[in-house]
C-alpha cells in the first residue's frame, strides 16, 4: 500500500504543476476557441429551428476532416515535456527508486490523458449551452442532420455519420469514443516518454507530430493504410464497426492499441531503469 501512494503521489505532483504551467491555459483556450467555431452553425441552427441538442456531439466532432489532427497536436503540446523531470527529481527518484518513479509517471499519463478526453467531452456540450438538453436519444436535430444533407446547408462542417447512429446509443458511442481517445492519447504520452529517454524532448513531438501526419496521409490516399494508422482510429468513421468494412475493425483498433501501449510501457520502463539519474535530469 506504501508503495502504491507514493507513485500516486508522483503522479498527481505533475497533475498540480498544471496551475502553474502557462502552456496547460493555452491548450484549453485553443481546444475551447475551435469547439466552438465547429459547433456554432449546429447551435444557430437549433435556436432557429427551436429544438434542443444532447451532449453527445464529441463523436461526430472527432469524425471530422481536421479535428481528429487539432486534438492528437494539442495533446503533443501537452505532454511535449516527457518525462516530466526538474531539478527536484534526482532526489524524487533517489527517495522513491526507479521503477515507483516510472510507474508514477506512467500512472500520470493516463490521468492526463483521461483529463484531457473528459474537458474535450465537456467543452463540446458547454458550447451548446442555452440549446443543450439531457436526453436519452440522438434527438431530432442530429437525425436529421445523419439522414440528409440539410448540415452542409447551413455551413455545417462537422460529419454526421449515420452508421454510428445506427449502430450505437449516445451512451455507447461516448463511452467507445472515451477509451479509443484514452488509449490513443496514453499511447502518445508513452511513445513521447520513450523517445525522450532515449534520446531529447524534441525528438519525441516530433515523432508524434510525424505519426499524425501520416494519418492525414493514410486517410487520403487509401483505406488499407489506416490499419498501420493509430492515429486514424481516434474516429469511428475511420473504423469499421461491424467488421466488414473497408477500415479496420473496432476490435481490431481496440487489440492494436492495448498491445501498443503494453510494448510502449515495457520499453519505457527498461530504459529508465538502465538510464544514469543525471542523464534524466538533463532531458
Amino acid at each position: 500500500m506504501a508503495n502504491l501512494n507514493r507513485t500516486l503521489l508522483i503522479a498527481t505532483y505533475n497533475i498540480k504543476k498544471w496551475f502553474a504551467n502557462p502552456r496547460i491555459y493555452v491548450i484549453v483556450i485553443l481546444l475551447f476557441f475551435y469547439v466552438h467555431f465547429m459547433e456554432s452553425p449546429i447551435k444557430i441552427f437549433s435556436q432557429n429551428v427551436h429544438i434542443n441538442l444532447p451532449p453527445f456531439l464529441m463523436p461526430f466532432l472527432i469524425s471530422s476532416v481536421y479535428s481528429g489532427k487539432i486534438l492528437l497536436l494539442l495533446l503533443i503540446l501537452l505532454f511535449c515535456d516527457a518525462p516530466f523531470t526538474e531539478e527536484e527529481y534526482p532526489y524524487i527518484i533517489m527517495r522513491s527508486g526507479r521503477k515507483r518513479w516510472y510507474l508514477g509517471q506512467i500512472f500520470y499519463i493516463y490521468i492526463a490523458a483521461a483529463f484531457y478526453t473528459l474537458l474535450i467531452g465537456i467543452i463540446t456540450a458547454l458550447v451548446l449551452i442555452p440549446n443543450l438538453e439531457l436526453m436519452s436519444d440522438w434527438g431530432k436535430v442530429i437525425n436529421t442532420f445523419a439522414q440528409t444533407g440539410i448540415a452542409s446547408q447551413h455551413g455545417i462542417v462537422i460529419p454526421f455519420d449515420y452508421a454510428i447512429i445506427q449502430s450505437f446509443s449516445p451512451i455507447e458511442a461516448m463511452g467507445l469514443q472515451f477509451i479509443l481517445c484514452e488509449l490513443i492519447f496514453a499511447m502518445f504520452g508513452k511513445l513521447m516518454f520513450l523517445l525522450n529517454t532515449l534520446t531529447s524532448r524534441a525528438v519525441g513531438a516530433v515523432v508524434a507530430t510525424g505519426v499524425v501526419f501520416f494519418q492525414i496521409f493514410a486517410e487520403n490516399i487509401s483505406p488499407k493504410l489506416t490499419y498501420f494508422s493509430p492515429a486514424s482510429w481516434i474516429s469511428l468513421s475511420f473504423l469499421s464497426i461491424d467488421g466488414t468494412g473497408r477500415y479496420p475493425s473496432l476490435r481490431y483498433a481496440l487489440i492494436v492499441l492495448i498491445i501498443l501501449n503494453i510494448v510502449l510501457a515495457i520499453a519505457s520502463l527498461r530504459v529508465v531503469l538502465k538510464s544514469d539519474i543525471k542523464v534524466l535530469k538533463n532531458i
